[in-house]
């Protein structure tokens, strides 16, 4: 067995520097998971310790599945990526007077500065400032974007700016084009195909305005009381967006073979 103290070591050093209050580790060599464990806590008011079964929220990785979802409608032939947004949702905003494109949203190179709405949530929950708003919707978030005039740095495709709201914008596309709540379609279209069933999406099921996604690490099945406190508490996942949970065994087991990933 490989000798991982100088690894456990670093990550205890990591982890004192920078206050983080856990994590989960697994690494995988070919088609085994070699190690897995955590280290600190799960849960800081109970003192509950991180496993490798623990699940976490994971943010902003949840726009590769949004990406993915897009990319599986265009091989449909159910939109093109040089489509204009407002050819799917009420966009009336046009930077210097050009349309905001799919791929625009896609690679954040619509021209507009992130809006800070992510912020300014997050803030609030935490306690440290900010706001709640009252974006419920894709269409709160499409009419939020119709105001933001003044916001506009750049011509669509000219330079890149990272905008959380444009991936929301999309995962409205992807509600339209087919007909499942984007909840529903990440399920069904990329996870279940894939054998990725340890998971769950915080919030109701119908549209979402915010689409995040919640992941763990480790072999075994995680159990719902395991997960990492901050992705109900911090990320202020609300009945209006989506929290994706998922453990570390979807995420580092060798369970999948290629010809399932190639089914996307």
């Amino acid at each position: 067995m490989p000798d991982f103290e100088v690894l456990e070591e670093f990550l205890r050093e990591r982890m004192r520097r920078t206050r983080l209050p856990g994590v989960s580790l697994a690494l995988v060599r070919g088609e085994e998971v070699v190690y897995a464990r955590g280290f600190g806590f799960r849960d800081l008011e109970k003192r509950l310790p991180a496993t490798p079964a623990t699940a976490y929220g994971i943010g902003s990785i949840t726009k590769s599945f949004t990406a993915l979802g897009i990319l599986q409608l265009v091989e449909e032939g159910k939109l093109s990526l040089e489509d204009p947004v407002e050819k799917f949702l009420p966009l009336k905003i046009r930077p210097f007077g050009e349309p905001i494109r799919v791929w625009h949203l896609l690679s954040h190179t619509a021209g507009i500065p992130a809006l800070a709405y992510a912020e300014a949530e997050l803030r609030w929950e935490q306690g440290t400032g900010g706001k709640p708003l009252a974006l419920a919707t894709v269409e709160d978030f499409v009419a939020w974007l119709n105001g933001a005039a003044d916001w506009v740095e750049a011509r669509p495709g000219e330079r890149w700016f990272y905008l959380n709201e444009g991936y929301i914008l999309l995962g409205g596309i992807i509600e339209k084009l087919s007909g499942l709540s984007y909840a529903d379609y990440v399920r069904k279209k990329i996870l279940e195909p894939l054998g990725m069933t340890e998971h769950r999406i915080f919030g109701r099921g119908g549209t979402g305005a915010c689409h995040s996604l919640c992941g763990a690490a480790g072999g075994s099945a995680a159990s719902w009381e395991n997960s990492a406190h901050s992705h109900r508490k911090r990320w202020g996942f609300g009945e209006h967006r989506f929290g994706f949970g998922q453990v570390f065994g979807d995420v580092a087991s060798p369970r999948r073979a290629p010809s399932e990933r190639e089914k996307l």
